[in-house]
């Protein structure tokens, strides 16, 4: 099984607050230092590669290409909002997402040297081969 990513990119643009979510305050796009996994880029293709259990139904169908997983870095580093914005068969995407989910809390994104909530997208590729 394979899985690694891409990097991440900030959206541009700015959100308000969210309740519904557990975030407090404005959720940023673009921000001075953007949020990163604790480790880097190579600590979380090495988590999503060891974590991703490849569905055996996508398997037997050979699937493989890049799941977009939307999710919100939050003052605190923890990851909020998660969802599939680009999907890719369900199988692979529910364990994108349990995989994201799992995920420890991340370094958070700064503006003006204060920590802020930060909304990133996360290609994911997957493919059936090791």
């Amino acid at each position: 099984d394979s899985a690694t990513t891409s990097g991440q990119s900030a959206e541009n643009g700015t959100g308000g607050v969210n309740s519904g979510n557990g975030i407090v305050g404005e959720v940023f796009g673009s921000v001075q230092v953007n949020p990163q996994f604790v480790g880097g880029i190579k600590a979380m293709q090495e988590y999503i590669r060891t974590n991703l259990q490849y569905p055996e139904t996508a398997r037997n169908m050979n699937i493989s290409g890049v799941i977009h997983v939307y999710l919100v870095v939050k003052a605190n580093g923890a990851l909020a909002d998660i969802k599939i914005v680009k999907s890719l068969h369900p199988d692979l995407d529910a364990e994108a997402l349990r995989v994201v989910k799992s995920m420890p809390d991340w370094k958070p994104g700064m503006q003006g040297g204060v920590p802020v909530n930060v909304r990133l997208v996360l290609p994911i590729t997957v493919s059936p081969l090791k």
